[in-house]
């Protein structure tokens, strides 16, 4: 079986090919470069237009609001005609909300490319194989539906590698939100994938968090076994924060925060999903936090995420694409925090 860390990572494509080196983790100065990127494009705007709505000033939400590419409520909400799902998160004047709807309406209504429809249909198949991967039952239908999964990714792999080499990263109307999905579950094609989201992400078409999760996989578990394994085998703390499930920042993030400072940088700390076998809540939970990925904290796991690497930022990440999925034969599902201590004190 796999992993998933957030968008599932699972198993490599057949194709292999030569590909340049890099590392697996970013400078500041990378990151700094990386972040101005990110003001040119939809998700730049989507920050500063949540920021000046929580501010209350419709004046600056709406200059930034109008910024913020259809395409990018495309991929959160559906290609849907009702925009009012869309608006009612932001503090926006009738006259900024009839203007962008007229901008939204004349994209929608424009046909899509040839490359943004092979896409989607990948990001489709790759998201209804991994819901039924999460809810397959018993053992047997599970080997039958990760069976399938296997021969999606093989089509989907070879599909984006194939087209990325003779086109380059699809723009924001070609699918490019679509095909960083694809390309965080293809590890064998990592090193030929990054300076290609890099890229992307300084002309302001992508967030910084697809990259994050391809470096923070290489270091991490391509199995749940293997997950699994370091959880019962590790000297840790282990806390309960399921509350952050139902969007409810842990009553004990002070505690936490006082064990990771201690032990700080001598540890490994985990995020862990572990969803039940059946009714598990996880799904409606993922979508519900990255709807949220726009606002000002990018919502509870980010800003419980946010406040522990106060405490170690060389080791931890704050932001939601660092939480591990894992499934457990538990009747519910909880969250849990594990501050794995990488070497007695």
């Amino acid at each position: 079986m796999k992993l998933y860390i957030i968008l599932l990572c699972i198993l490599f494509c057949n194709i292999t090919t030569a590909a340049p080196s890099h590392t697996d983790t970013l400078t500041t100065a990378e990151i700094q470069q990386l972040e101005a990127g990110l003001m040119k494009g939809s998700f730049g705007a989507l920050y500063m237009a949540d920021s000046f709505s929580a501010r209350k000033d419709t004046l600056h939400t709406g200059e930034w609001f109008m910024k913020i590419d259809p395409y990018y409520f495309f991929w959160i909400y559906g290609e849907t005609a009702n925009t009012d799902t869309i608006f009612r998160r932001y503090r926006l004047s009738a006259e900024v909300k009839a203007a962008y709807k007229e901008k939204y309406l004349a994209v929608l209504n424009t046909p899509r490319t040839e490359a943004y429809m092979m896409m989607k249909k990948m990001r489709d198949a790759d998201q209804d194989i991994r819901r039924k991967s999460e809810t397959c039952g018993d053992s047997f239908t599970c080997a039958l539906i990760n069976r399938k999964m296997r021969m999606v990714d093989s089509t989907n792999f070879t599909q984006l590698y194939q087209y990325t080499l003779a086109n380059g990263w699809p723009g924001t109307a070609d699918g490019s939100l679509y095909a960083t999905i694809i390309a965080t579950h293809d590890g064998s094609h990592k090193a030929h994938y990054i300076p290609l989201i890099k890229q992307a992400i300084l002309n302001g078409q992508l967030p910084l968090e697809p990259l994050r999760l391809m470096m923070y996989k290489a270091q991490g578990y391509e199995t749940y076994e293997a997950l699994q394994q370091r959880l019962d085998t590790s000297v840790k703390f282990s806390f309960d924060v399921s509350t952050l499930i139902s969007n409810t920042v842990p009553g004990n993030l002070e505690r936490m925060k006082k064990v990771i400072k201690q032990y700080c940088p001598d540890i490994e700390v985990l995020l862990v999903y572990e969803a039940s076998a059946k009714n598990s809540k996880h799904e409606g939970w993922w979508n519900k936090e990255k709807s949220m990925m726009g606002n000002k904290d990018g919502g509870p796991v980010s800003y419980f995420m946010h406040e522990l690497s106060l405490s170690c930022p060389k080791k931890i990440r704050g932001d939601i694409w660092m939480v591990h999925y894992l499934p457990s034969t538990k009747t519910s599902d909880r969250m849990m925090l594990y501050v794995i201590l990488r070497k007695k004190k």
